[in-house]
């Protein structure tokens, strides 16, 4: 991956039926990236994370399809 494609604008995180995203830190090491939510997340909320079609391989080829994984916390 080119780290650099790897940013806060590229990869986020929003909560279902918001209209913005969860203010959060982006990092990349070795193989795996981190997104670190700035701000608490709510028990019982879906939240989505979105990586742009901009993130890119070291070649500079973006991303075949978006990836659209969900994550949920669990309740308290």
């Amino acid at each position: 991956m080119n780290p650099a494609t790897i940013t806060a604008s590229t990869v986020t995180l929003q909560a279902q039926g918001a209209g913005s995203v969860v203010p959060a830190a982006v990092s990349y090491s070795g193989l795996t990236a981190t997104l670190d939510p700035t701000a608490y997340l709510a028990n019982g909320t879906v939240y989505t994370i979105t990586v742009a079609g901009s993130v890119a391989d070291a070649a500079g080829n973006p991303l075949p399809e978006p990836v659209p994984p969900i994550y949920n916390p669990p309740p308290p």
